[in-house]
């Protein structure tokens, strides 16, 4: 039995090893075949990026589950029964973090909102994009490792190592600072946290799409360092370790204290949740 279980572990680590990887490299080819950036072509330059880096990272873990670890059992977390109220409860979560995050530097005279010109093809069509987009990597680093690793190590270990490999492959990003990917890392506690109660999804995704959205195109924040066409455009003043700076919210100390807030509070409510569930069973 003991042999048996070592042989689950190794085989789990090897598959996110593995697995990772593969999606590194096939990024890493995606970026060569993808025509260079330009400043006056939003598709080459960011609508062209986000879709195909999204396709690309759903069919890979699509390929991966289906094909390559068919013999593996784990569940991606996609089975939306029964989880309207998760979903919306994290939707909810990305609207609050990010506009009060917002306020607070609003309040302190770091931010202020001028207005802008962008069409409402270009937000119908970001906000589409922004969906595949946090959809995939929830798909990647939630449903696919986080979800093997549990197979494999405590809940603790699973939700560390997972943000770490989450705050990794965002640490290339245009104009990231260190306080930068310490919060993306306690982005990917606070998406996985849910997740590794109940192994789905629909919680993290909303929260990563509502967060994605209102910072960029509805606050005109920079997401992840990523200027996007938006409603109206920010514009900060003050120490960077503040407002975050050309990064945007997620390098700024205050989002940083909101996001430990809240997957303490989360980690707690879903421990709570979990036990209650675990009585009335036994009862």
């Amino acid at each position: 039995m003991q042999d048996r279980k070592k042989t689950g572990s190794i085989n789990s680590w090897l598959q996110v090893i593995i697995f990772m990887a593969v999606y590194l490299l096939c990024f890493l080819a995606l970026a060569f075949l993808l025509p260079p950036p330009s400043s006056n072509n939003l598709v080459d330059s960011l609508y062209l990026p986000i879709a195909a880096a999204s396709i690309l990272s759903i069919v890979l873990v699509l390929l991966f589950t289906k094909l390559v670890f068919k013999k593996e059992l784990t569940p991606l977390g996609l089975n939306l029964k029964e989880q309207e109220r998760r979903a919306g409860s994290g939707a909810c979560l990305g609207i609050f973090l990010i506009t009060f995050g917002s306020l607070i530097l609003y309040a302190g005279n770091w931010l202020e909102w001028s207005p802008t010109d962008a069409s409402v093809s270009d937000i119908i069509l970001l906000s589409a994009l922004l969906l595949l987009s946090a959809f995939s990597e929830e798909l990647v680093f939630r449903g696919f490792v986080l979800g093997r690793l549990l197979n494999v190590t405590n809940r603790f270990l699973a939700l560390l190592v997972s943000s770490a490999i989450f705050a990794l492959f965002h640490s290339n990003n245009p104009e990231v600072s260190p306080v930068a990917v310490m919060n993306i890392f306690l982005g990917g506690l606070l998406l996985g946290i849910t997740y590794s109660y109940n192994r789905n999804i629909w919680f993290g995704f909303m929260l990563h799409f509502t967060w994605n959205l209102v910072q960029g195109p509805i606050l005109g924040i920079p997401v992840s360092g990523l200027v996007l066409p938006s409603i109206i455009s920010s514009h900060t003043q003050g120490p960077e370790l503040i407002t975050g700076g050309h990064f945007g919210l997620e390098a700024s100390l205050v989002q940083g204290v909101l996001l430990s807030v809240c997957c303490f509070v989360l980690w707690r409510l879903n421990a709570i949740e979990n036990k209650t569930l675990v009585t009335a069973k036994k009862i």
